[in-house]
């Protein structure tokens, strides 16, 4: 099996061209697989809204310096029969003057032509707000449109819709005709979303293009607990034999004391007993740090009724909370253990932290958690009985980039009440309108937590350890104001 780099990227260009459903979210960190989002295998994001790379604060000491940019990502690997390093694919990022990622390009090597190939393209456009307004995937193709000197052809885009707040509510997916030559609607998603920005469910609709109708396809219902956090997210699919919607499946959430996800079971529905059925669990674990640590996927087992381990995942950080290395195994039967399968160490440049980056899209919204501080590469090791065999390179490549220019001699006015706090804090922009974003961190530069909000916004600091944290509110220009904030003392 390849180690985790190849099948995080491949997966993550994937669902960025996937139509969002709403998944809530979650307390602390989220899951950094990603892939057991079950029902729905869609990005997360923060209450619907996209976060988008250029929205991030600026710290006021890199002014001058400016910021990192992630222009591009190569992967290598290792013929170890030649002695020799390859290229494999490679991602291609640019950017408008904003700082907004609008286009990745995704190409392959040609050892015939020892050049790179591109394949894949996404375009994104945004709104006044610096929302993901449209985004558009192409496929290369140059031998077909050679004569029109135009080797990109369209392949499906996404248009987002989003409330008054801001708030992703409707996304609609086309697909490119080569015939008619035209976009064609093909998928439609809504969400319906609580007082307090969280959904309550989420419907998907296929197009009917005969009747001009949009039909009936998917329902996600999302349950939650006294403290608010998700307890059930329950699938249903749509039965045109019965004219209703009929449960499929459904993920429990369990929390520890820190309100970090313990537990998620995945239990399909016996529609002749009404009864749910185990079907998968995935347990992890954190450290104080609230890092995830180790992941378990288990399998349930009907003959011999209980659950059976197949994967885990682990994961080690410095301390500068950097991951610094992820494991996999898988667990043998026959002997009854766990097995390495591949191993990968990530080494980081620790003088530019998460908020001195400027990420692409899809990257900052599905693994934040790698760039803690700037990621240089990661090389992949595969396990071949007692020894390790190094397969594989994965290498980031960054540019410096000056933020818009921002006032910091005018800040405008903000208030952060109580300061000291013990129990709750509130942050609050009363002359402003729109949307912003409100990130604490650490005196590392780790960031602790970050809310979405307009205007105003409280939330609990109960689950932070006593001390100082810095605090930095952005909206869609940049920088708009930092300071700090004390917890518990």
């Amino acid at each position: 099996m390849k180690p985790f780099i190849l099948l995080v990227a491949v997966s993550l260009y994937v669902m960025s061209l996937q139509s969002q459903v709403i998944v809530p979210e979650r307390h602390g960190k989220t899951n950094i697989r990603g892939a057991y989002d079950e029902p729905l295998p869609f990005p997360m994001t923060q209450q619907g809204v996209v976060v988008t790379p250029y929205q991030r604060m600026v710290h006021q000491d890199r002014q001058s310096d400016g910021m990192k940019r992630l222009d591009s990502m190569v992967l290598q690997f290792y013929n170890n029969d030649l002695n020799t390093i390859l290229n494999y694919w490679k991602y291609t990022y640019e950017y408008n003057a904003a700082g907004q990622n609008h286009s990745m390009i995704f190409a392959e090597w040609d050892l015939k032509k020892w050049d790179w190939l591109p394949q894949h393209k996404m375009v994104l456009s945004y709104d006044p707000n610096g929302l993901v307004e449209e985004r558009r995937g192409y496929f290369y193709f140059p031998s077909y449109w050679d004569t029109l000197h135009f080797p990109w052809i369209p392949d499906h885009k996404v248009i987002n819709l989003y409330n008054q707040n801001h708030q992703l509510v409707e996304s609609i997916d086309h697909r490119w005709l080569m015939g008619p030559m035209q976009w064609r609607p093909s998928m439609r998603v809504l969400t319906d979303l609580d007082s307090a920005g969280r959904p309550l469910m989420t419907e998907l609709f296929s197009r009917d293009h005969q009747q001009s109708v949009w039909n009936k396809s998917m329902l996600v219902k999302y349950v939650y607990n006294t403290e608010m956090l998700p307890a059930e997210i329950i699938k249903h699919l749509w039965s045109d034999y019965r004219n209703t919607y009929q449960i499929r499946r459904r993920t429990l959430f369990t929390y520890d004391h820190y309100g970090q996800v313990s537990n998620e079971i995945l239990q399909w529905y016996d529609t002749l007993t009404g009864l749910y059925h185990n079907s998968q669990m995935l347990t992890l674990e954190w450290d104080q740090n609230n890092n995830l640590i180790q992941e378990i996927l288990y399998g349930y087992n009907y003959y011999s009724p209980g659950w059976n381990p197949q994967w885990k995942y682990e994961f080690d950080f410095d301390a500068t909370q950097n991951i610094t290395a992820r494991n996999s195994f898988y667990f043998n039967y026959s002997l009854q253990q766990w097995d390495h399968m591949s191993m990968d160490d990530l080494f980081h440049d620790n003088s530019w932290t998460y908020s001195d980056l400027l990420l692409p899209y899809v990257i900052d919204m599905n693994s934040p958690e790698y760039f803690r501080h700037k990621l240089d590469s990661v090389v992949g090791y595969q396990a071949m009985g007692l020894a390790w065999e190094r397969i594989q390179v994965g290498k980031y490549y960054y540019s410096l980039y000056q933020p818009i220019a921002v006032d910091v001699q005018q800040p405008l006015r903000h208030k952060v009440y109580p300061n000291p706090a013990t129990t709750m804090v509130t942050f609050e922009l009363p002359e402003l309108d729109g949307r912003f974003r409100v990130g604490l961190y650490d005196l590392t530069g780790r960031q602790i937590l970050h809310k979405e909000f307009s205007r105003q916004v409280s939330f609990s600091v109960c689950n932070l350890s006593p001390g100082v944290y810095i605090y930095r509110i952005n909206g869609a220009n940049g920088l708009v104001q930092t300071g700090k904030l004390v917890v518990g003392l």
